[in-house]
Parts: structure tokens; C-alpha cells; sequence
């Protein structure tokens, strides 16, 4: 279409949509159909536009967006995100796509910390120590802190690019889901973290190493065996390794997920709920399906000083978890000072910049072999 002609062509898919309303009769069966469209300006090459148009289709819902128009942008970063598409397994296969760290602190165990004045530099052999991405944040100031012990820690998949430097996760995992390379790409993220987890194992570091899993995959019992091969090619010990299922607003079926997952939990693995608290992860989700750990969203972590509704919700979450009888996780925690508050409502674990930002392997296997005395925040 014409950029000019967008009114005058929704009305006419609207139309469209219509006629697909009543059943469709197919030997001697009545069918219900249904229909969704995805739109784009005839502006620019047409291969990219077309290109576009698919991607906004694949974006529609019968439910809530039946008809989506293609955002407008540059041919450039359209292109773009179609060669990205295309460079996701020579990505991993270069070791561009890789995994960081992130500690899952026990607020159980105390210790006192003394800060890191001046940590070494990073040399070119630490590239991949942490995330330079804008999400990275700030480090925080470790005096007067309690060290509390590392009970885990969260894998976290990062991309970079030798010509766009590092990319958002959150772009290049919806450039999977468009390549139909979710998959490829969990089984790739869940090699190299039960691969690490094992290493520090093997240190004498028994903890657990947390991977997270897209709601998408819970549609089809293929994800138990690739989780199955995955354990029995590293040999990690299942009982130590935890998927967080992301965005469960997006199960289609908690029927079969709650399945699936009972599967994935006989073999072992535990299962948590990431985000809880904003729209992605509803009461719905955590009734019916079987978790074992509920994690609450960084919005209400980050404001729980300073707003009381956001401490309420905390509060009542960590509640609901003691007793569902299972693990309660505070993500996001980026002041210090809030570790009291925490403790206070009953959370059992937390992660965040205000303990340690995502490390590298190296980093992650050099501050193990620290003492108790030593602080992890700067150890990056």
C-alpha cells in the first residue's frame, strides 16, 4: 500500500475479516478460520517491504492485533535485522553469541565484606567479562555491606557483533523467534552454561546455574529431551540447574505446558517464573503450572525504599511464596541499602548490580576462588 492509503486499507482487511467470521464447510465438517494481516509501505525496495510486512503479520494475534502495520524505519535497519537473521548459527559458531554470570546471593548466609579499592584491568583476553551494553548500570560502593554467600547464578545470553558492536538481547532473541532459531539458540545457552556449571563443580563450587527458558518452547515435549541431551553430554547434575520460564503470558496452552514442565521436573531440573508481578507473568501462570521458584520483577525491587505500593507487593509476594513453600528471588536489586528491607518481607534470595553485574566464566571461576573477605561488586 501506499503510505497515504492506510485508513482506507485497514477498512478493507476489517472487510476481509468479516467474510472469515462464519465457519467454513470442509468434507462435510464446519471449520472456524481465522485471519490476520500484516502491513507495509511500498516505499523502498520491494523485497525489504515485503520483508517487513511478514514480520508484521508474524506479530498479530486473532485476539488483540489482527491487522499490524509495519513500523516505519530506515531500509538500512531493516536489512539489517534480516542479515541478522541469517547470522545466528555463524554467530555462535564464532563464539560472538555467549553467556555471563550473574550471582544469585543466598540472604541467609552473612559475611563481612571489604571492598575492592582497585581492581585489575581488563586485558583483551577478558573481552567477554561483562556486558558493556547500556544495561549493565552503575557498580555500587561494597562498605559497611555484609557479604552474603553465592547461591547460583543466572546465565544470561549476549551478543557481539564485530561491525554493530554489542546488540540488546531482547533484539536479537526476537530475531531468533522470527528465524524459527529459538531452539537452536536455547540448546546453545543451555550447553555453555551446564558446560560452566560443571567446571565450577568440578572447583568444588556446587551451586546452581539458572537458564532461561521462552514460553514459546512450551508447546512441544521436544524441549524435555533437549534439556535430557543437554544434561547427559555435560553431565551436570540436574538437581542444580533451574529454568526460568519468561514472558508465560505467551503459553497457549497451560494444559500442555503444566505437562511439559512435570516432565522437565522428573528429570530433576527445578523450574522458576521470571518477571512475576508485571503483565508477562500472571496469577493465572503461577496457579496452574508447577514452579518450584518465583522471581519478582525489578519494577517493585527497584522502588521498594521509596514507594509503599511497591513494598506492599513485594511483601505480599514473598508471603504468597513462604506459603506455596517455594523460593522466593528479588531481581534487579541495585541499592545496598535495600537488603534489609528484603530480608525483612522474606526473601530468600537476590541478584543486581548492587552485589555484582553479569561476569564472565574467568571472572565468575577467578572470584570463587576468592576468600570470604573478599567483595564481588568490583571484582568486574
Amino acid at each position: 500500500m501506499a503510505s497515504d492509503e492506510t485508513d482506507a486499507v485497514v477498512e478493507h482487511l476489517e472487510g476481509l475479516r468479516a467474510i472469515f467470521a462464519a465457519p467454513v464447510q470442509v468434507g462435510g465438517f464446519s471449520v472456524d478460520v481465522g485471519i490476520t494481516f500484516g502491513v507495509a509501505s511500498i516505499e523502498g525496495d520491494p523485497p525489504a517491504r515485503l520483508a517487513a510486512a511478514v514480520a508484521a503479520a508474524e506479530e498479530t494475534s486473532e485476539a488483540h492485533n489482527p491487522i499490524a502495520i509495519a513500523e516505519t524505519g530506515s531500509e538500512t535497519d531493516l536489512l539489517w535485522d534480516i542479515s541478522l537473521r541469517a547470522r545466528i548459527d555463524e554467530a555462535m559458531e564464532a563464539g560472538e553469541i555467549y553467556c555471563v554470570y550473574q550471582p544469585k546471593i543466598d540472604l541467609a548466609s552473612k559475611s563481612r565484606a571489604i571492598p575492592i579499592s582497585n581492581p585489575r584491568p581488563i586485558n583483551g583476553a577478558q573481552r567477554h567479562a561483562i556486558s558493556p551494553d547500556p544495561a549493565a548500570g552503575p557498580k555500587w560502593p561494597m562498605d559497611n555491606l555484609r557479604l552474603h554467600s553465592v547461591r547460583g547464578v543466572e546465565a544470561l545470553v549476549r551478543w557481539h557483533d564485530p561491525a554493530r558492536g554489542f546488540i540488546s538481547p531482547l533484539h536479537f532473541i526476537q530475531q531468533c523467534e522470527k528465524a524459527g532459531r529459538m531452539e537452536h539458540l536455547t540448546r546453545y545457552v543451555l550447553q555453555s552454561a551446564c558446560s560452566a556449571g560443571q567446571l565450577l563443580h568440578f572447583r568444588g563450587r556446587t551451586i546452581s546455574m539458572s537458564v532461561n527458558i521462552s514460553a514459546t518452547l512450551l508447546g512441544d515435549m521436544r524441549v524435555v529431551g533437549l534439556v535430557r541431551n543437554v544434561l547427559q553430554a555435560t553431565r551436570f547434575d540436574p538437581q542444580y540447574l533451574t529454568l526460568e520460564i519468561t514472558e508465560t503470558a505467551r503459553i497457549s496452552d497451560h494444559n500442555v505446558a503444566s505437562s511439559i514442565l512435570q516432565e522437565l521436573r522428573s528429570i530433576g531440573v527445578r523450574i522458576a517464573m521470571d518477571d512475576f508481578g508485571v503483565g508477562a507473568a500472571s496469577y493465572e501462570a503461577f496457579y496452574e503450572l508447577p514452579f518450584d521458584e518465583i522471581k519478582i520483577d525489578r519494577l517493585f525491587i527497584t522502588n521498594i525504599a521509596k514507594d509503599p505500593k511497591a513494598r506492599a507487593i513485594v511483601s505480599s509476594i514473598a508471603a504468597m511464596g513462604r506459603e506455596a513453600r517455594i523460593t522466593v528471588v528479588a531481581e534487579g536489586l541495585e541499592n545496598p541499602q535495600d537488603i534489609a528491607l528484603l530480608e525483612h518481607v522474606g526473601c530468600q534470595q537476590v541478584q543486581g548490580f548492587a552485589f555484582s553485574r553479569p561476569l564472565s566464566l574467568s571472572n565468575l571461576l577467578e572470584y570463587q576462588d576468592f576468600t570470604s573477605d573478599r567483595a564481588i561488586a568490583n571484582m568486574v
